[in-house]
Formats: structure tokens, sequence, C-alpha cells
């Protein structure tokens, strides 16, 4: 199931990987975590306009569907989908 639903939102957008900790513009349609513990020290979702505490986190292979509109780690490696390509 991974990999079916990594692959269609992959088809549909644009994959970036993130291990560091400048600041990530989207949408992003989802977040998966690589190589955890995923920290973040922000995150928006782009219509509810709610947001994730600083600090929250993801074990690897945890997937944060969106859409969100802009994070940024503290620790550990995601792969974000871009909305669009």
């Amino acid at each position: 199931m991974d990999r079916i639903l990594t692959a269609l939102i992959g088809f549909w957008g644009e994959p970036v990987v993130v291990g560091n900790t400048n600041a990530q513009t989207g949408p992003f349609y989802a977040i998966k975590a690589i190589n955890g513990p995923v920290v973040f020290s922000a995150l928006a979702f782009t219509k509810s306009g709610q947001s994730l505490s600083s600090g929250d986190r993801l074990v690897e292979g945890d997937v944060l569907f969106g859409p969100v509109a802009s994070f940024t780690l503290t620790s550990g490696k995601v792969i974000a989908y871009k909305v669009g390509i």
C-alpha cells in the first residue's frame, strides 16, 4: 500500500527531499518522514489555517497529508510532495 500511495502522490506532485532547517514553501500534498525522528519547528496547513506546535514529530515512514502551506524542520529528513508540476 505504501508504494502505491507514494507512486500516486508522486505522480501528481513534484517530490522534494528536504533534510535542512530552511523554510520550505508549498503547497504540498503530503510529507513523508524518511529519516527520523522528523521534528518540525514550524508547519502550517493551507486551507484550515491551523498549524502544528513546535517540536511535533513524525517517525520514519509516517505520512502527513496536506495541503501544507509551509514547514521548517529542526531535524530529520522528509520527502515533501509539491502540488502540481
